[in-house]
């Protein structure tokens, strides 16, 4: 038993599981160390011009909220194959899966739903239905 007038004793708060997607902002500068990737990212976005974006899942379930990415942000998307994308700048985001540089999606400027973030679908080069 605690001694009269102690605090009572409190469980340990366990930690909240890592979120599915995960914002990261960068210098632009080219000194800049490279952010460490996050555990189990295996889905990087990362914006080389203003770039307008949303990410959801299955049933419309909203991982990034619409944002604009800057020069040099990135978005690292963890263990959500039913990702998918929607921006008004395909051509300023630079996308890679487990460190692997994919080739760019789209154009500058060119405005795209329903990209799939699915690292097999990107790996494969199927992830934009035209």
């Amino acid at each position: 038993p605690p001694a009269p007038g102690a605090a009572p004793s409190l469980p340990a708060a366990t930690p909240a599981p890592a979120p599915a997607a995960v914002p990261d902002s960068t210098a632009a500068s080219p000194t800049a160390a490279a952010p460490p990737a996050a555990e189990g990212a295996r889905v990087v976005i990362r914006a080389t011009a203003d770039s307008w974006v949303t990410v959801s899942g299955a049933n419309n379930e909203v991982i990034v909220p619409g944002r604009i990415l800057r020069p040099g942000d990135t978005l690292r998307i963890t263990g959500r194959p039913d990702a998918t994308l929607w921006t008004g700048n395909l051509g300023g985001l630079e996308v890679s899966v487990d460190d692997k540089a994919i080739p760019r999606l789209g154009q500058s400027g060119e405005s795209r739903r329903n990209v799939s973030l699915d690292p097999q679908r990107l790996l494969a080069g199927n992830a934009v239905t035209r």
